[in-house]
């Protein structure tokens, strides 16, 4: 039996104890994994993909992509290799340095392989050369295919402009959103894909100035 002082001084323990709980734990209890690029190397955790004539690296505390050629399958790729399954949301920042941008800039998620974002969900933008206009797009990658489930027009892609891009699951609900010099949200409703790989594609078919950083996969 606890005497009168003692039992007081564990339960004051105790109280303070699960006071500090919250703060005991890494981060908020969510992240599934996050990378600032801050090295001369990628970080064990992505596969990097790069098909002939296209390259992904570090460069100067950001991704960059480097692809050229038009066609999305063709362009480079980081992929988590890890699946991630259930509700969660992926961000990075997405920034234009060295001239106008006529390519395309994807966040991947559920991706149904860890070597390509083909079958896959693909958040971000592309230039379109028809319209000479920037479109921001939530779609899905079929093989061989893209189709666009939801597309917004953005502001132009020159030097200089930079967005955090957010793409997130809960269960077949998928939304697409950018903050920055634009504020957009698209969403939709697709259940093809219920759990994959995530990650980072992008590249053009002329000179490529989109870097990636900061990131961030986390549970919902």
């Amino acid at each position: 039996m606890l005497r009168a002082g003692r039992k007081s001084g564990v339960l004051v323990f105790i109280s303070a104890l699960l006071s500090a709980l919250p703060y005991c734990q890494k981060g908020d209890g969510k992240e599934i994994f996050e990378d600032d690029f801050n090295s001369t190397s990628f970080n064990s955790a992505w596969i990097v993909n790069e098909p002939a004539g296209s390259s992904f690296k570090p460069v100067t505390g950001e991704a960059h992509p480097d692809a050229g050629a038009a066609n999305l399958g063709a362009m480079p790729s980081l992929i988590y290799r890890e699946k991630v399954s259930g509700n969660f949301r992926v961000g990075a920042r997405m920034s234009i340095s060295g001239g106008y941008f006529t390519g395309r800039g994807y966040l991947i998620g559920r991706a149904q392989a860890s070597d390509s974002p083909q079958r896959s969900y693909l958040c971000g933008y592309y230039y379109d050369s028809f319209w000479a206009k920037n479109y921001f797009m939530l779609g899905r990658f079929d093989t061989g295919q893209l189709v666009d489930l939801s597309v917004k027009p953005m502001h132009n892609l020159s030097a200089g402009i930079s967005d955090m891009i957010y793409l997130s699951f809960d269960g077949s609900k998928i939304q697409c959103e950018i903050s920055g010099h634009s504020a957009i949200v698209l969403t939709a409703t697709d259940g093809n894909y219920a759990d994959g790989f995530i990650g980072l594609t992008g590249g053009g078919l002329n000179a490529n100035y989109l870097y990636f950083d900061n990131f961030r996969a986390e549970k919902l």
